[in-house]
């Protein structure tokens, strides 16, 4: 079933759960794999004018945060519209990485192939999130 997008306000307890979702989801080996690459990651939603915050150890933990001093040490940028989208069968993942439309700061090209096993995971707890906070 398709749903709207939230809005601000519902999205951002949607995405604290997606947060708290996929770090019981993502195995730990995938986390300390990139936990060498970066330990702190911004989830940028432009369109909502929203940062949210995880943290990644050597344990292979995947954390919420309230918030970092400084920068992350990867971000990810996005609009909430683009990944409810992806999520809901109306947006092409891939397809919005290598136009532009999702962009990704601090985790090299080469790497990215360890970020692979978060996204399942991630967008899987979106959905559910989604049904969980909206109803």
């Amino acid at each position: 079933m398709t749903r709207p997008l939230p809005p601000k306000d519902q999205f951002s307890r949607i995405m604290e759960k997606t947060l708290e979702l996929t770090g019981q989801k993502v195995p730990a080996k995938s986390i300390k794999k990139l936990a060498q690459i970066f330990n702190t990651l911004c989830w940028e939603f432009p369109d909502y004018n929203l940062f949210l915050y995880t943290a990644l150890d050597e344990e292979g933990r995947f954390s919420p945060l309230e918030s970092i001093e400084g920068e992350s040490d990867a971000q990810i940028t996005m609009d909430a519209e683009r990944l409810h989208n992806v999520v809901y069968g109306r947006g092409n993942l891939p397809k919005m990485f290598f136009s532009g439309q999702i962009k990704i700061r601090g985790l090299p090209k080469l790497k990215l192939i360890k970020f692979v096993p978060l996204l399942g995971p991630f967008l899987e707890s979106y959905k559910e999130a989604c049904e969980q906070v909206s109803g």
